[in-house]
């Protein structure tokens, strides 16, 4: 069995290692000439879409089959 302190000096070393990314990208910059894919940008849309979903919905509960077939989904996956 793990110590505890043991598996939380691991985890500390292991989030140390970890890299932090600024993400410097708004939704609004997906609509420019600058070199996005398809793939993101097409995510970031279904992104802001799936957020406005939610905060429509009813307490913040948001059934994840439904907004599949609202946004159109065609891998449910993409919102998962």
């Amino acid at each position: 069995m793990i110590h505890t302190q043991h598996l939380h000096n691991n985890i500390q070393t292991a989030m140390q290692s970890l890299e932090i990314v600024k993400v410097t990208k708004n939704i609004s910059d997906l609509n420019d000439s600058s070199p996005i894919s398809r793939h993101e940008k097409s995510l970031g849309l279904l992104t802001t879409k799936f957020v406005s979903l939610l905060q429509e919905a009813k307490d913040g509960v948001l059934d994840l089959k439904i907004a599949a077939d609202q946004l159109a989904v065609r891998q449910k996956r993409r919102i998962y």
